[in-house]
């Protein structure tokens, strides 16, 4: 949460460097890039936009990893054979 504020603050002075701290160096960045070229508020709606709406797929990914582990924890063994 904090980083997307500190994003939405450096987006709102160059808005490629918001994307920057937001996504990294990436296709997202070169969009940023082009769109400012065009003008200011092009680039700045489209850095608001990455920022704000969409997230991160690590961030989505983690509950799925969690979900997955938590599942394979409850697995039964299966029957021990005694020798």
């Amino acid at each position: 949460m904090a980083n997307d504020c500190c994003s939405l603050i450096c987006s709102f002075l160059i808005p490629p460097l918001g994307v920057y701290w937001a996504k990294g160096c990436g296709c997202t960045l070169l969009i940023n890039i082009i769109l400012t070229l065009f003008g200011y508020f092009p680039g700045l709606i489209h850095a608001c936009c990455i920022i704000a709406v969409f997230k991160d797929d690590e961030d989505e990914k983690k509950p799925e990893e969690e979900a997955k582990k938590d599942v394979e924890m409850a697995k039964p063994e299966g029957p021990k054979t005694v020798v």
